[in-house]
């Protein structure tokens, strides 16, 4: 039994009839895999596993005794948030 109401991809695309906004949320890397030159002026585009080191926040983060490792940026500072101790240096 075919269910009426399931579109296939081609009729999703070509079907404009929605008239509710909606947002698409695309991460970092889409963004990497558009400009894997960098932005404009040659910046790598960082990725979260990767931020610390394209911003530069390792030796930040050394000066407060604290070691990363090879952690994505999302893993640390969840584990950085909670900690009252490191409030300053979250923000």
């Amino acid at each position: 039994m075919t269910d009426e109401r399931i579109y296939s991809v081609r009729e999703q695309i070509e079907d404009t009839s929605a008239t509710k906004p909606h947002v698409v949320i695309l991460g970092a890397g889409a963004s990497r895999a558009a400009c894997p030159d960098g932005d404009r002026d040659g910046r790598r585009l960082p990725l979260m596993d990767d931020l610390i080191d394209v911003l530069h926040l390792r030796p930040l983060l050394q000066v407060h005794a604290i070691d990363v490792g090879d952690t994505n940026f999302e893993v640390l500072y969840s584990q950085l948030y909670p900690d009252e101790s490191k409030s300053e240096l979250c923000k």
